[in-house]
């Protein structure tokens, strides 16, 4: 399947999906990233589950062409590779929120619509929601 970021995850499934040939995505990972993806492979492996991982990174053009398409785009998470959004096999994206939440990720947006839940690590505990029109509806902010 190609190479092994961290046990289960695949480098295909972390770069860059943007299709363009110039695409400057890394294959290098920081250590932060691999704590990261550590952790979401552990919540795999805990769960005994398959996650569908639908964005982690993104490279500047990407978003740029996101954001002229209609997007909103403040700052992405995914331009610093400390995101990721991920759709559960296995179990609803609702109980996958819930384990996710009891281990501690900082940022948890869930989208019941489209059947995948965001997760990051930044400094700050974040809980959001999107409606059905992928708009993210904030219920809790606050700096750690």
């Amino acid at each position: 399947m190609g190479i092994e970021v961290v046990k289960g995850l695949w480098l295909k499934e972390l770069i860059c999906k943007c299709g363009n040939s110039n695409c400057k995505d890394t294959k290098n990972f920081t250590s932060e990233e691999m704590e990261f993806l550590q952790r979401i492979s552990d919540v795999r492996s805990m769960m005994g589950i398959k996650m569908i991982i639908t964005s982690y990174r993104r490279c500047p053009l990407h978003d740029y062409y996101r954001a002229t398409s209609g997007h909103s785009l403040i700052k992405n998470d995914k331009l610093y590779s400390v995101a990721l959004d991920v759709k559960p096999i296995g179990c609803t994206v609702e109980e996958l929120y819930l384990f996710c939440e009891k281990r501690g990720f900082h940022g948890l947006g869930i989208n019941v619509y489209l059947k995948y839940l965001h997760m990051d690590q930044k400094a700050r505990v974040a809980r959001w929601w999107y409606d059905e029109d992928n708009i993210a509806q904030t219920i809790l902010y606050k700096e750690l």
